[in-house]
């Protein structure tokens, strides 16, 4: 293909991707002066930062308005990867989906404990026991409470009715009603 072929396959692209939009609706959405775009859209080679500007407003990929290849709009890569990929590839985007996913997990819990931890410090909430399971969980210290295990480093993921999320509910209302008082 020559450069001319090239350029003109190119220049045919750039007006279907642009359609009937104006010259100075153009260059509104570039920041490009109208004449500038007028001439990119006859033939000159457009600049970097029109190319750039026109792609991220109009949703074009940059892709195939410059090569041809791949889906025109940018909302379809998506699709038209998971189209194309074989299964490998699938399934490391599916791992490393879910490597993410735990990861995030891991940190929203890590919050959870330390707001319970501040929370608790503060008197805003009633520290829960955990409960025992074994021969020593009816034993009593020599001040009579009831032995509570210390809290495990990692929280549970189950989530129910006593949870930490309904716990720190109540201490920011405590808190709240402190405040109005």
């Amino acid at each position: 293909m020559s450069t001319i072929d090239s350029t003109s396959a190119f220049h045919d692209r750039l007006n279907l991707a642009v359609g009937d939009t104006s010259y100075r609706q153009l260059g509104t959405i570039t920041e490009t002066h109208p004449e500038t775009v007028r001439r990119y859209m006859q033939g000159q080679a457009p600049s970097a930062a029109f190319m750039t500007n026109l792609c991220q407003n109009l949703g074009i990929s940059g892709e195939w308005l410059l090569s041809g290849q791949g889906p025109m709009r940018v909302r379809d890569i998506r699709t038209h990867a998971l189209k194309n990929a074989d299964a490998n590839e699938l399934m490391g985007a599916i791992a490393n989906t879910l490597t993410q996913l735990i990861e995030r997990v891991d940190r929203l819990e890590r919050f959870v404990q330390i707001m319970e931890t501040r929370l608790n410090a503060s008197g805003e909430i009633e520290p829960k026991p955990v409960p025992q399971s074994g021969a020593d969980s009816g034993t009593l210290d020599s001040d009579e409470r009831p032995r509570t295990k210390p809290r495990a480093t990692k929280v549970s993921t189950q989530n129910n009715e006593d949870g930490a999320g309904s716990r720190i509910a109540g201490a920011i209302a405590k808190r709240a009603s402190r405040s109005d008082a």
